[in-house]
């Protein structure tokens, strides 16, 4: 699964009028199972040594979300949200939409776009590049949510 969704994401990049700038997961219990979500955590790190070997280096920003706090150690917690890097750009202006069907909209008011399956980035792509302008882009790769996102792991795996 490793390999397919390097794949993925690999010609995600190489589409015409997209600037992909991000790519992220999402902890899907990290307020609840420290063990999931040190599972999630070393497969978003496994994500990101595949593409790097693939040569795919141009994100500015790698991160992760969560909807609660993490605890890092000895009771210190951290919220880990887009954007958590410093960049205010990065997700402030970004929602998830299937199919392209808002590129226009997108376009228009220069929105940060999340793509996390290739038919989405193949309606943008080709969205920009009929209106002639490039769409920010952040990959989202599904470490064990599952619900949106590259995938990267067997259904029957054990988080």
């Amino acid at each position: 699964m490793l390999e397919r969704a390097g794949k993925e994401i690999e010609s995600l990049c190489a589409l015409p009028g997209l600037e992909p700038e991000g790519i992220f997961t999402h902890f899907a219990n990290a307020d609840g199972s420290e063990a999931y979500t040190k599972n999630q955590c070393a497969r978003i790190h496994d994500v990101f040594g595949e593409l790097w070997e693939r040569g795919l280096h141009q994100f500015k920003i790698y991160h992760c979300a969560a909807q609660e706090p993490i605890v890092v150690g000895q009771g210190v917690q951290v919220h880990l949200r887009p954007g958590a890097d410093g960049s205010s750009v990065c997700h402030k202006n970004s929602f998830f939409c299937r199919g392209g069907q808002l590129a226009g909209e997108l376009l228009a008011y220069d929105i940060t776009q999340t793509v996390g399956d290739l038919e989405t980035g193949k309606a943008l792509s080709e969205a920009a590049v009929k209106a002639g302008k490039t769409l920010k882009i952040h990959v989202k790769v599904d470490t064990g949510m599952g619900r949106l996102g590259f995938v990267y792991y067997e259904d029957d795996d054990e988080a």
